[in-house]
């Protein structure tokens, strides 16, 4: 995961925003939330060779950021994460760090009188090689 993936994910980002001021005229509740996860993985064979590639480690350290505004008419959710890596692997050069499972979600809701409009977006990229 490059350079790339953190553009896109940065764009979407900056894309949804402008439409944050226009529902800030009648916002009843803003939420945020802010996740950290973390995560430790070690064995023997994570890639199942045979014979065996050897002894793996990895740390996943996982960030997330979530936002949602709401009024009586409309919602909108937004999310970014994203994981920070550390593995020592029978594939890496030693001790390597990376970016991992960017994830991008974005909803948005009307309510009318007697109808609905909801429109919902994700972009997610996953390495499932171990």
């Amino acid at each position: 995961m490059g350079k790339t993936t953190v553009v896109r994910a940065a764009l979407l980002g900056a894309v949804s925003l402008p439409v944050l001021p226009a529902l800030a005229q009648e916002i009843d509740a803003v939420r945020m939330s802010f996740g950290v996860e973390q995560g430790f993985e070690f064995g023997d064979n994570l890639a199942l060779e045979d014979p065996s590639e050897g002894e793996s480690s990895i740390a996943t350290t996982t960030l997330s950021f979530g936002v949602i505004t709401a009024t009586e008419r409309q919602q909108l959710d937004f999310n970014i994460s994203g994981a920070l890596q550390i593995q020592n692997t029978p594939n890496t050069d030693g001790t390597e760090t990376g970016f991992a499972d960017p994830r991008v979600d974005l909803a948005y809701t009307l309510n009318g009188r007697d109808s609905q409009f909801t429109v919902d977006g994700t972009y997610f990229e996953s390495d499932i090689d171990t």
